[in-house]
């Protein structure tokens, strides 16, 4: 597996992220999309390119990254609505230490905030981003337009209260682009047809992307933490399972590649969790039979997801099958045996380990003999792998303390991003 990864790689993580934050509700799906498809062609029409369109555009396709809540991603299909700036603060307090997402991070973060010509100017400002206003008014065409298919009718609807406000909600030369992009057909209808993600790829210029050469790792971290801090419950669970996973790697002799990429599948296992809204995820009480398959759809949507990143290679299997188990009890695919992939139940261990001996807010984790009595009975029962099991027992302690190192580190950063997060609210 190459660990480099390549702008057209990242472009693809980002949308696979965006894609996952809008599977939580018919009401937003491709909000992302045509919110980015609308905020780039506004800046072209700007007249900016290069640099510029890229950091709008991934700025666009996770602008909404910190509504966690389901009631929050529909508050946000108002055209006002009542604390924009929530989720946009918790959005920058996530991604503003990723050298590679640092510039989106300061757009996302005022991407609410009005149009004040006492603070910014056609070119910025030092107080709000250009791109911040680009990406304001483009969020707010995306969703006066909604979902009509009629759009040649509606067009006058989205523009009235556009035009309404310009000068003080919206930059002028914002509006004054969508103005001008108004009487072109594309401009509106290409946001609503199917391979508007095809479209939004073209527009990647790799000689401004200056990422370096990082590998999947960091971005698969930074997955992490927001498929994690969206719930108390789980907030370190994925950096302990990526943990736990690269070092059993290393015990049962797989390749360095290898090893590095059942970290990256360990940190992505539960991405198709940021589809489930966090009311069902933090639910005091039993999940009723529909809630309880939404829930376990979180594997199928990570399948799918990760599908998107051929980069990933094996790890996009071995994330997918995490929750199938040898005596075909698991899901989604029910596989039993060797139809499971040994990563897959390499994963699975790990995830299991985590969450019998880490701390939730409902529970404590249990100790060295009960968890081992507990993964032997699921092993003996054919739920988990015998091999993978003697391993665990010979190296518990060490285990254990990876998984409270790495948990540790996360709780620690989470604290350090929550600090922000109530600074930028204070801020605003």
């Amino acid at each position: 597996m190459d660990s480099q990864i390549s702008p057209i790689a990242l472009f693809n993580l980002v949308a696979v992220l965006s894609k996952a934050m809008d599977l939580v509700s018919p009401l937003v799906v491709d909000h992302h999309k045509r919110t980015a498809w609308f905020a780039v062609h506004l800046a072209e029409e700007m007249g900016l390119r290069g640099k510029w369109i890229n950091e709008i555009l991934f700025s666009a396709l996770l602008h909404d990254i910190g509504a966690f809540s389901l009631q929050e991603r529909l508050d946000t299909l108002q055209f006002e609505f009542e604390n924009p700036h929530h989720h946009a603060c918790l959005g920058y307090s996530l991604l503003k230490d990723v050298e590679f997402f640092s510039q989106e991070a300061k757009i996302i973060l005022a991407h609410h905030t009005w149009w004040k010509p006492e603070h910014d100017n056609d070119v910025g400002g030092e107080r709000v981003p250009l791109a911040s206003h680009v990406l304001h008014l483009a969020d707010r065409v995306a969703i006066l337009l909604g979902e009509d298919g009629h759009v040649p009718d509606r067009i006058e609807e989205v523009l009235g209260p556009i035009k309404a406000r310009k000068g003080t909600v919206f930059m002028p030369r914002a509006v004054d682009a969508l103005l001008g992009a108004a009487h072109k057909e594309e401009f509106w209808l290409g946001a609503m047809q199917p391979d508007v993600e095809d479209q939004l790829r073209l527009k990647v210029d790799p000689r401004f992307l200056e990422m370096g050469p990082i590998d999947l790792e960091p971005v698969a971290r930074t997955f992490a933490r927001i498929i994690d801090y969206r719930s108390h419950f789980t907030a370190t669970h994925s950096a302990a399972v990526a943990y736990i996973a690269e070092v059993l790697a290393r015990y049962l002799g797989f390749s360095e590649n290898n090893c590095k990429t059942m970290k990256v599948a360990g940190y992505l296992h539960d991405l198709g969790k940021i589809a489930i809204p966090t009311e069902i995820l933090e639910k005091a009480g039993r999940l009723d039979t529909g809630e309880y398959h939404r829930v376990q759809d979180h594997v199928v949507h990570t399948r799918n997801l990760l599908e998107k990143v051929p980069e990933l290679g094996y790890g996009i299997r071995w994330a997918s099958e995490h929750h199938e188990r040898l005596n075909g009890s698991g899901y989604p695919e029910h596989s039993e045996g060797g139809e499971i992939a040994f990563g897959s139940r390499v994963l699975a261990m790990a995830d299991v380990f985590a969450a019998v001996t880490e701390d939730r807010p409902y529970r404590k984790g249990v100790d060295r003999a009960k968890a081992l009595r507990l993964l032997g009975r699921l092993t003996k029962e054919g739920y988990l792998d015998s091999e993978i099991f003697q391993v665990v027992k010979d190296n518990f302690d060490e285990l254990s303390r990876v998984r409270t190192t790495a948990q540790a580190d996360s709780l620690e950063d989470h604290r350090s991003r929550m600090e922000c997060f109530e600074e930028m609210q204070v801020e605003f």
